[in-house]
């Protein structure tokens, strides 16, 4: 009797696999592949202006600057970062939100797609760190975060 144990033990696992392989042959997943190539590609001086409304990335010298600049700053020490669309600050905003955390303060990045053109904060001790470090941010009172200060990244130039 025991020497039939693991030979049907064995022939079991052996068909239950076979089972199981036959199973996921037959429901392969069907993937769908679209390439879609674009007939008309984007002119040199369409690609210029576009790239005149991406922030480029802080050199890190600035961000450390701005790390120092904000460090001791009284207050909550929380920011919010609002960024009008990824593509356009996304960079600078994460620097942004790297000084701050390394000065120890609480930071967000959120996307808002309704920001003007511009950098603003509703703080003027913000604002003029941020002009310390060479970024050109405009002081505007509606610039409100629920808890503590912000900066709003909009476009960085309107055609």
């Amino acid at each position: 009797m025991r020497e039939h144990i693991i030979p049907s033990i064995v022939a079991s696992l052996v068909a239950s696999g076979a089972a199981i392989g036959f199973v996921h042959l037959a429901h392969k997943p069907v993937v769908n592949v679209v390439n879609s190539v674009s007939t008309k590609p984007v002119s040199d001086q369409k690609a210029a202006q576009l790239a005149k409304t991406v922030w480029p990335e802080m050199a890190q010298s600035d961000i450390d600057k701005l790390t120092a600049a904000v460090k001791d700053l009284p207050g909550l020490h929380r920011v919010t970062i609002f960024c009008v669309e990824e593509g356009k600050c996304g960079d600078i905003a994460l620097n942004l939100d790297n000084a701050f955390e390394s000065a120890h303060w609480q930071s967000d990045v959120v996307d808002y797609p309704m920001i003007q053109p511009g950098i603003m904060t509703g703080s003027k001790a913000l604002q003029a760190a941020l002009i310390a470090v060479g970024m050109d941010a405009k002081f505007d009172e509606s610039v409100k975060a629920v808890a503590g200060d912000a900066i709003a990244i909009g476009n960085r130039y309107t055609p």
